[in-house]
């Protein structure tokens, strides 16, 4: 017998999008067969959710000494 459970509905989600950047667009060094699916998708979200939305990109150091560690 099944155990039925109740799923409160999420309210206080955020969309955390992590990384997009153009290196990663069609042509770029990094060129990354999916951008061009996701990005129109991702744009959306954040459009219609832009408070609760968070980008995030990672940026190398001038100099590998600044950041120790791999």
């Amino acid at each position: 017998m099944a155990v039925k459970t109740r799923i409160d509905p999420i309210t206080e989600a955020v969309h955390l999008s992590i990384d997009m950047q153009n290196i990663f667009s069609r042509g770029a060094v990094w060129e990354t067969p999916w951008m061009e699916r996701v990005l129109p998708v991702i744009v959306d979200i954040a459009a219609r959710y832009a408070v609760r939305t968070v980008f995030t990109r990672f940026i190398t150091p001038l100099h590998a000494t600044d950041r120790p560690g791999r």
